[in-house]
């Protein structure tokens, strides 16, 4: 079976790529936030990429208030990065917005277009 997630970390620009291949239940993304942060090539301050292109439909907003609330629990732990949330699908925008609604810091944007998201993620 294909996990949900997958991800890539890229030290040179100081980021990770989150690929979602399916809606992964909480603790699943979860689970996959707790590998990343405990990968050796990990380091406090990359930013994080979601990308859910690949994914047509929206979270729901449970999911959604249980993410932003890991974000804002681990922003220390994560060095206040930003989260990039990329979407392709009205419904998906309007969830993402809701997070950067959610969070108490401006940690977290959604977006559209693949570079503007890099470009966000990655600014020191």
């Amino acid at each position: 079976m294909k996990r949900p997630l997958i991800y890539t970390i890229d030290p040179a620009r100081r980021s990770v790529h989150v690929t979602y291949r399916s809606q992964p239940l909480f603790a699943e993304w979860e689970s996959t936030m707790e590998q990343i942060f405990s990968d050796p090539a990990y380091v406090p301050g990359f930013g994080l990429l979601l990308d859910r292109r690949y994914i047509m439909h929206p979270a729901d907003g449970e999911y959604i208030r249980s993410m932003v609330a890991y974000m804002e629990k681990n922003d220390t732990r994560t060095n206040g990065a930003r989260w990039a949330i990329l979407v392709t699908d009205p419904g998906s925008f309007g969830m993402a917005r809701m997070a950067e609604q959610l969070a108490p810091s401006d940690h977290i944007r959604a977006f559209r277009e693949l570079e503007k998201a890099w470009e966000w993620v990655t600014k020191e």
